[in-house]
């Protein structure tokens, strides 16, 4: 008795000590509950004056500190103050908990879950509460959803608490509905558990979705995991879009589980020749919805990157050291790792080994798609990097085009989408990406089939006339005399209807190719478009062919601004552009227009050094140049006197959004007449694009900003015409572009550029587009330029008919 009487005596003593620390402790918890009796405290003292053999003082004293909890740690003393075996020192324990962690509001839930299973005492009760404290959003869901399992108990659901701690994001979220499904008992939730620990990044994300899907049982899904851990990821993946289709039954996600996917690829590609239209549809739909995600893999495979798709520099991957390679090369698929590995080994993790075996896993990653699914992503042509579409997915699929359908394109089509889903949009990419040609039939029927195909899509407005104008001549080369003669005569037709913008667009191609190219016309196709221009009247081309060059030179000078990306393609870029120009006589200087003002004198003296030692000896000045560039953000002019004109080319690294911004303002505000996107055209958005648009959001630039001088766009790699489009449209009509709908080359970028404003400053007057084109001829010779779209161009000429006569689309 003497015993228990101190305790409460020195209870009784120190509680108002007490009571204020942990109120001064609690003080700034966030949020709290009202000083009143609000429902939520009052809910909570309630649940505190049920702590077993709890004197006036020591309910008194938690009463107290409750108005200092936070509404999650309220909840919190809700669930452990009615555990069995709990008392007031217990209880002043996890009031210390609760002081040294903020719980959640998802980690309160979480506790009360626990709190309300069999088992559930004041000893355990300890053990759980500091597990909590470490669980995240996802993982308290993980937790409640074991919780939820009947019969579990509380013992049993704590001791699983470590490996759901060790679990991935996708990992959890497939063992949320998991725990949920019919039939779980709580020896099947831990073995279900413990399989879907072994599952790796697409195959988890699948067994969420078939967790999900209605109608599947945990039997069924129990033996489904060990399979799913089986499959490539890009199995899983399209195995998870495919379990998203609707309707879609248990028996038909176990079919397509263990009775194709499972299977190798070749298998696959057996099995599905077999299958019922219906079920050709079902799986074309999942891997078209699957397309973003494999699309990305062979998009960031075009170089060694992070995991955001940004490529690595040299520099940047000789400070990885021999872990950091590894562990790069480590992210590659099993057949690129085991065909690199020695050689990876015994050039102890070299970069070059790296580089060539990411380029190979690249065309790996491809091959190991079924042919409709290779289809599914080619007809999602735009979000495809230029080098990935022709590159790498049209050459493969041509040589499975030749080796199963015998090179009949139109065979394919009918097997591969007997819906013609995607039929459209698959010819358009290839028409767009100018690599229909390469796929097409050569005998007359099949030709002329394919034609109807093309057709459907290509006039079916005057949009999608301008998609098909920058094709039209490898079309043309490409049919047969008489499938020649029956385009020719189709269009003429549709010249001859009502008179729309559309009508005027048919007959502009005619016309344009009538005089520009006649030796792809027979005489017969001459005659029937020289009748329709008789009657229906010829386009002045002359008109939209006209330069704004006067009015450039108005000022004495003539000004661009180049943009290069910060990695080795940009950098090599870089250097090549620099060293044409040197070689022209231009010499450079720290930037007049561009270098911001807040340039610190160190860096300032120091970036002028380095121009100066580049004016000596370009040599190996030029890359530590670009290095510079791109830490101290600053500019540099490479100018010439030429024709009683200054020409100011200015070289700018890419830094990031707000100095792109920066770049753009001076170059839309400051008079000057040329911009230069160098690289990928994957860096086209943030390079010009984006920062446009965020200045047009923020009331930066008007439309007057485009409207008072007209621009000439130079693209290194334009991506299609659908980019050529957009940017046409972002400039409100007001630029000349150059761009390729291939692949751009440094050895055409980097003279054409130059030898532009030295035209200009030589000619008289507003001399034309096609004056520009006859003295750039050379730049253009071998072929080189054939898929390059000069300002006087078809696609050219009909953007600006366009505008002129839909003034509003302005």
């Amino acid at each position: 008795m003497s015993g228990d009487h101190t305790v409460f005596v020195l209870r009784s003593k120190f509680l108002p000590v007490l009571v204020a620390l942990l109120l001064l402790l609690l003080a700034p918890s966030p949020p709290r509950a009202e000083e009143g009796p609000d429902a939520a405290w009052q809910e909570t003292v309630k649940a505190w004056s049920q702590l077993p053999c709890i004197s006036p003082d020591e309910f008194e004293f938690g009463r107290q500190v409750l108005r200092g909890l936070s509404y999650p740690s309220m909840r919190i003393v809700r669930g452990f103050s009615p555990l069995p075996g709990m008392n007031f020192a217990q209880a002043q324990d996890y009031f210390s908990l609760l002081i040294r962690h903020q719980y959640s509001f998802e980690q309160a839930l979480t506790f009360e879950a626990w709190c309300g299973l069999p088992g559930a005492n004041a000893a355990l009760a300890r053990q759980a509460l500091e597990l909590v404290a470490r669980l995240d959003y996802q993982r308290c869901r993980t937790m409640a959803a074991l919780a939820g399992v009947e019969g579990i108990s509380a013992r049993l659901t704590l001791e699983t608490m470590p490996l759901i701690l060790k679990l991935e994001e996708a990992n959890l979220r497939a063992a949320q509905p998991a725990m949920a499904l019919p039939g779980l008992r709580p020896e099947s939730a831990l073995d279900t558990l413990g399989l879907i620990a072994l599952l790796r990044d697409n195959q988890a994300w699948a067994a969420e979705t078939l967790a999900l899907l209605p109608g599947v049982d945990s039997q069924r899904y129990l033996k489904a995991l060990p399979i799913l851990r089986q499959l490539r990821q890009d199995d899983a993946w399209n195995y998870k879009k495919l379990c998203e289709q609707p309707k879609l039954s248990p028996d038909e996600s176990w079919f397509w589980l263990l009775g194709y996917f499972a299977n190798p690829l070749a298998v696959q590609q057996d099995i599905y020749h077999k299958l019922s239209e219906e079920r050709r549809r079902i799986l074309l739909a999942a891997h078209h919805a699957a397309g973003y995600q494999i699309i990305w893999k062979i998009n960031d495979l075009h170089a060694v990157t992070d995991r955001y798709g940004q490529e690595y520099s040299q520099r940047q991957l000789n400070r990885m050291g021999p872990k950091g390679i590894a562990a790069l090369f480590d992210r590659l698929t099993p057949r690129t790792k085991s065909r690199f590995g020695n050689e990876f080994q015994q050039g102890g993790g070299s970069i070059p080994v790296l580089r060539r075996a990411t380029s190979a896993d690249r065309v790996q990653v491809s091959q190991d798609l079924t042919t409709p699914n290779m289809y599914a992503l080619l007809s999602q042509g735009s979000e495809l990097y230029d080098s990935s579409f022709r590159d790498i997915l049209v050459p493969i699929f041509h040589e499975r085009l030749k080796h199963e359908y015998r090179g009949d394109l139109l065979n394919l089509l009918r097997h591969v989408d007997p819906a013609n889903a995607h039929v459209s949009d698959f010819v358009v990419s290839l028409a767009q990406k100018g690599k229909l040609t390469t796929l097409l039939p050569q005998d007359p029927p099949r030709q002329r089939e394919v034609l109807e195909l093309v057709l459907g899509s290509a006039f079916e407005s005057e949009q999608s006339l301008l998609l098909f104008s920058a094709t039209f001549m490898p079309l043309l080369e490409a049919l047969q005399p008489e499938i020649r003669s029956l385009l020719i005569s189709r269009m003429s037709d549709l010249g001859r209807s009502q008179r729309t913008v559309f009508a005027r667009q048919i007959r502009l191609i005619l016309q344009f190719y009538l005089h520009e190219y006649p030796e792809l016309l027979s005489s017969g196709d001459q005659q029937r478009i020289t009748a329709l221009l008789r009657e229906q009247g010829t386009i002045d081309i002359s008109r939209y062919l006209v330069t704004p060059f006067a009015a450039w030179k108005a000022d004495g000078r003539l000004s661009s601004l180049s943009i290069f990306h910060p990695d080795d393609d940009g950098e090599s870029s870089f250097v090549s552009n620099a060293n044409t120009l040197m070689a022209g006589g231009y010499r450079p200087r720290l930037s007049r227009a561009y270098t911001d003002d807040n340039l610190g004198p160190a860096a300032r003296r120091q970036a002028e050094e380095l121009v100066a030692a580049v004016a000596r000896q370009p040599g190996g000045n030029l890359g530590r140049l670009f290095a510079a560039m791109q830490s101290h953000q600053f500019q540099v002019d490479f100018f010439k006197e030429v024709g009683g004109l200054t020409i100011s080319h200015t070289v700018a690294a890419y830094h990031d959004e707000e100095e792109q911004r920066r770049l753009l303002l001076e170059f839309l505000e400051g008079g000057h007449e040329m911009f230069a996107q160098r690289g990928h055209s994957y860096w086209r958005g943030e390079q010009l694009i984006d920062p446009i648009e965020q200045l047009i959001k923020q009331n930066r630039i008007t439309g007057d900003s485009f409207r008072k001088q007209r621009r000439f766009l130079s693209l290194g790699s334009c991506g299609g015409i659908k980019v050529y489009t957009k940017l046409h449209q972002l400039f409100q009509g007001q630029a000349d572009i150059l761009a390729t709908i291939g692949t751009g080359l440094a050895n055409i970028n980097d003279p054409y550029n130059r030898t532009f404003f030295e035209v200009i400053a030589t000619s008289g007057g507003d001399s034309s587009w096609k004056h520009v084109s006859a003295k750039a001829a050379a730049i253009f010779g071998k072929g080189y330029g054939r898929d390059y779209l000069q300002p006087g161009s078809l696609p050219a000429i009909l953007h600006k008919l366009l505008d002129e006569e839909r003034p509003a689309a302005k």
